[in-house]
């Protein structure tokens, strides 16, 4: 009954075999390590002045608030829905 797991755990290890030996998985790992030192990415971020802060953060609370009162309303709509179908 087990030789269908087996196998299957033959076919895994096989595969896994050849991901190793293709060229390209290589070249990715070979850049992004470099034989075991860790690559750490230099990331340059702009300056965050008080008034781009402000922009972004209306901004969030308006997208917010907008997401809310839509699942709102459509959670309402579905209650709604449902106290008519059950009084009918």
């Amino acid at each position: 009954m087990s030789f269908g797991i087996g196998q299957h755990m033959v076919i895994i290890v096989r595969n896994n075999q050849h991901l190793r030996r293709r060229k390209k998985r290589e070249k990715f790992r070979k850049s992004m390590n470099t034989w075991g030192i860790a690559y750490k990415p230099v990331l340059d971020f702009p300056k965050a002045t008080p008034k781009l802060l402000k922009g972004i953060k209306r901004k969030l609370r308006r997208e917010n608030q907008r997401e809310f009162f839509l699942a709102s309303l459509i959670t309402l709509l579905i209650c709604t829905t449902a106290v008519f179908l059950l009084i009918k």
